[in-house]
C-alpha cells in the first residue's frame, strides 16, 4: 500500500497492508491520485499517485489497478486513493 509521511514528500513509499494500517493510525497519510502517468512515477492505470498534491477533491477513489470507485466502496477497505481534479 502506498503512503506518505512527510509534508515535503512527493513520491509515496510502499508498505504491506498490515503495516500500512498501523502507520495510518500513527499519522501517515494517503497520496492523491491524479490523472495521467508520470515517467518513473507511481502509476496506477491511467493515474499516478503523489504526496501533498494540490487540486480539487472529488468523491471518487482509485485502487491499485487504476479502477475508479465511489466512497461507498472505498470506505470498506484500505488501498483506495482520493482522486483529485
Amino acid at each position: 500500500m502506498f503512503l506518505c509521511y512527510s509534508k515535503s514528500q512527493t513520491v509515496p513509499g510502499v508498505w504491506g497492508q498490515g503495516q500500512a494500517a498501523q502507520l495510518l493510525a500513527e499519522g501517515y497519510f494517503l497520496p492523491a491520485a491524479l490523472r495521467g502517468n508520470v515517467d518513473g512515477g507511481t502509476n496506477l492505470g491511467d493515474f499516478h499517485l503523489q504526496c501533498n498534491a494540490t487540486g480539487t477533491a472529488t468523491d471518487r477513489f482509485v485502487n491499485e489497478n487504476g479502477e475508479v470507485f465511489g466512497p461507498e466502496i472505498a470506505s470498506r477497505a484500505l488501498g483506495f486513493y482520493p482522486l483529485l481534479k
